[in-house]
């Protein structure tokens, strides 16, 4: 199979795109809008036109150019459309053209590694109705969700500034400034082109919990969730979860919780009755 290194203002984003689509582990990440966001620069593998592809994030550093995971991009690697291989996944791999490598790869290319180089996701299917799903709810979420109501809630949309603002003001120590503005732009493409939403959720008129959510053909990505010292108390963010299930329940969607490693966080998703999948990571060192 020949593989070909192709520079972004060389790429076909028409065919690039329907390939993402049309792949078993296509995700918003590896959509091009996505991209041109969180990594202005990147190139792609491509090979059998377009029936194969990876995307490559790119930085340079000192006139040289690496490949690196951005920000708010999960899941990136070998995407076809069609059934894709070990063999043909490792091609790929030793076609990347750069001296380093660091990427997050998805969940259709986690071919018998071992478990250090796997990383945790939580994915909700709502097929199911509404009681149906909150009927395998963990005791300890039920409890949490039962706490939030015995407040004043109202849960409603807010403005992407008003979103902003209460993230940096919650988020201390977590989110910087370049991810502030890139979170930005992601916010604002995906407003504008009706995929994106964020959700919030009011306690005694009190801006408790907020989160960012984009949607697709297949799945809503739960993005950057945040929640204020009286939300965490409160358990604001569970409540939220909740509605945002209520909402989508019956669907042929996923809610895509997007990890996670921290045992705290992950008991959280997983208390919706969330599965566990796992997505693979991938580093090169120095080869010279």
């Amino acid at each position: 199979m020949q593989i070909n290194y192709i520079k972004n203002k060389e790429i076909d984003f028409e065919k690039y795109d329907k390939c993402i689509s049309k792949s078993a582990a296509g995700n918003v990440y590896a959509m091009s809008w996505y991209l041109d966001i969180v990594s202005p620069k990147w190139s792609i593998l491509m090979a059998e036109d377009y029936s194969y592809v990876m995307p490559l994030p790119e930085k340079r550093k000192y006139g040289i150019r690496y490949v690196i995971q951005p920000y708010f991009c999960q899941q990136l690697g070998v995407f076809s459309k069609n059934e894709l291989s070990e063999e043909i996944f490792t091609q790929f791999l030793k076609a990347i053209p750069h001296r380093y490598a660091n990427l997050q790869l998805n969940t259709s290319n986690a071919f018998n590694l071992p478990a250090e180089k796997l990383r945790p996701n939580y994915v909700l299917k709502l097929t199911d109705s509404f009681e149906g799903i909150t009927s395998r709810f963990g005791s300890n979420c039920k409890r949490n969700i039962k706490k939030t109501l015995s407040c004043d809630n109202k849960i409603c949309e807010i403005t992407s500034e008003e979103y902003i603002d209460f993230l940096i003001k919650n988020d201390k120590g977590i989110i910087n400034e370049k991810m502030v503005k890139i979170l930005r732009m992601l916010i604002y493409k995906a407003l504008d082109s009706r995929s994106g939403r964020i959700l919030a959720n009011f306690s005694e008129n009190n801006l408790t919990a907020a989160v960012f959510l984009v949607s697709t053909s297949n799945r809503i990505y739960y993005l950057t969730p945040v929640s204020s010292e009286e939300g965490k108390q409160k358990q604001s963010m569970a409540l939220l979860v909740s509605e945002v299930i209520s909402q989508n329940a019956n669907s042929d969607l996923i809610l895509d919780f997007e990890g996670s490693s921290i045992p705290g966080v992950a008991k959280f998703y997983a208390g919706f009755g969330a599965d566990l999948e796992y997505y693979s990571l991938w580093k090169r060192v120095k080869l010279f």
